[in-house]
């Protein structure tokens, strides 16, 4: 039986909802006004048009759907009853839930920007908490995986999150990645487009988006066609578009916030809604919150893993791969090691009372494989900083072949393997020297969620190994073409000694301070 306006349906204790106007369409079916017929009073209800891959994905869906309306709270829409098909076999699936009267938050978003009129830092403060207390109780309970503007209802002057526990439905519905679902991409998660899998972070990502749209009036990315590949490619590796402006219309502590929401690394977002609202609760921290925002938006990588059948296809894939993970390695390599410097040149000059500035110049550009900076501090120092992409089995050996005992001579045969530290794959060798030669590396290493972390190495003489031919000064660093001799010296005993320590910006800073300094 089809559901439509005049239709006739009922809850789970047979009180009877007359369908009387449609309100909403969407992937998952249309959503209508309807009446309680023994009291009159409003309810919506949303048809629901499951189409499931398999058994499975429908069964996760009914049990989702089962523990949403389990859900409840002021800034939620609440689940009166949900039909799965059976109680009323003659009726579809359907959701009778709350009504909210007052449209969505796209509503007022579109309607702010014919005005030009920006939200204020009190109404931010309102719709930012109403939100993050209505997310705190779903995340309690499921991911909502389908955050957007349209799915956040308005019922006179409280905002209600709606569609928790149907994000299986509207993934099913675009299982072809057409852009039926373009609301969805607009709003979707790095770790999304890798399939990854639930957390609260992808519904933090996806809020973060709406709370700088709040902002800002403006989306965090530059979208230059509406198509799935423009969408991927401004999630997984574009930084936001006006970061000015953003703090601008905030200020200093509402943007870190949205900011480290809008993390690409999954582990650098909040963990949780409390320690959302702590932050907006607080007090202002120091200054040195405004520094750290530059270094905020990190990127993740594509890794396109799809098995082609040609072999045109396969090289296209593999360009694709080697494209797509050297712009990973550019983004991290900008975001954690050239931003810091680019901080430090600003506020040198701003300070520096010489007409002879420092810079930092790009000496050479991205390529498959390498690229170079300099840093220029008149009558002081010259940095140099080089690094190397390191793709997956770029490195060769040589190694025995089984032996056998007829006779045959003792021969070698040449692979390819990538480079590892703690079992890991380095992803990227950087070194950074001053012209006095003094020096240290650094290596990205791949992690659990892609993003890879950070080393810092610091090299010196081992006087153990004592060879005066080959003392060097120290600290010193290994040239970027000699990954391979860093890893001996890490791995054993040597006539230089390697020590790591996981990345943090300080000791990165502090690294940085003792090469502009150290000029003997």
């Amino acid at each position: 039986m089809l559901i439509t306006i005049g239709s006739k349906v009922k809850d789970g204790n047979g009180n009877e909802y007359e369908l009387i106007e449609e309100i909403g369409q969407g992937g998952f079916g249309c959503v209508f006004k309807a009446n309680r017929i023994n009291d009159n009073q409003k309810f919506a209800i949303k048809t629901l048009i499951p189409s499931f891959a398999n058994e499975d994905a429908k069964t996760c869906f009914m049990n989702e759907i089962n523990l949403a309306k389990e859900i409840n709270g002021e800034n939620i829409i609440h689940y009166e009853f949900f039909h799965n098909g059976e109680q009323y076999p003659e009726l579809p699936p359907y959701i009778i839930m709350e009504l909210a009267n007052n449209g969505t938050l796209r509503d007022i978003i579109e309607e702010r920007k014919k005005l030009n009129q920006y939200f204020t830092i009190d109404e931010l403060c309102s719709i930012y908490k109403q939100l993050i207390s209505g997310m705190n109780i779903i995340n309690k309970t499921l991911v909502h995986r389908d955050i957007k503007p349209e799915n956040i209802l308005i019922n006179g002057n409280v905002l209600k999150i709606t569609d928790f526990g149907l994000a299986k439905v509207s993934e099913e519905q675009t299982r072809t990645k057409t852009l039926k679902g373009s609301g969805t991409y607009l709003y979707m998660s790095p770790e999304c487009w890798n399939d990854d899998k639930n957390t609260i972070q992808m519904d933090i990502y996806s809020m973060g988006i709406i709370f700088y749209e709040l902002a800002t009036l403006e989306y965090p990315y530059n979208i230059t066609k509406k198509e799935y590949e423009v969408f991927k490619t401004a999630h997984l590796y574009s930084p936001i578009a006006n970061a000015k402006k953003l703090q601008q219309n905030t200020n200093p502590q509402i943007s870190s916030i949205i900011i480290k929401m809008l993390d690409k690394a999954r582990q650098r977002r909040f963990n949780s809604w409390e320690e959302i609202l702590e932050q907006f609760n607080s007090q202002l921290q120091e200054e040195n919150v405004l520094n750290s925002l530059v270094k905020k938006t990190i990127s993740i990588k594509n890794d396109v893993d799809i098995e082609t059948q040609r072999k045109i296809e396969a090289e296209n894939k593999k360009k694709k791969e080697i494209e797509d993970f050297t712009n990973l390695v550019k983004f991290q390599f900008e975001s954690e090691i050239i931003n810091p410097i680019k901080d430090y040149v600003e506020q040198y000059n701003l300070q520096s009372s010489t007409s002879d500035k420092a810079n930092l110049i790009q000496k050479k550009l991205y390529n498959s494989s390498k690229f170079e900076y300099e840093l220029r501090i008149p009558t002081i120092t010259n940095i140099t900083i080089k690094g190397k992409v390191i793709l997956k089995n770029s490195f060769e050996k040589e190694v025995s072949d089984d032996f056998y005992f007829d006779f045959e001579e003792y021969s070698t045969r040449k692979v390819n393997y990538t480079p590892k530290i703690k079992s890991k794959d380095v992803m990227a060798f950087i070194e950074i020297e001053n012209n006095q030669e003094y020096g240290f590396n650094l290596v990205l290493c791949a992690s659990d969620d892609l993003y890879g972390n950070w080393y810092i190495i610091h090299n010196k003489n081992n006087l153990s190994y004592l060879d005066p031919s080959k003392i060097v000064k120290e600290p010193f660093a290994f040239a970027v073409d000699n990954l391979e001799g860093l890893l001996r010296c890490i791995e054993c005993t040597s006539l230089y000694s390697s020590k790591l320590e996981e990345y943090t910006q300080a000791l990165y800073l502090e690294n940085l301070s003792s090469l502009i300094s150290n000029k003997n």
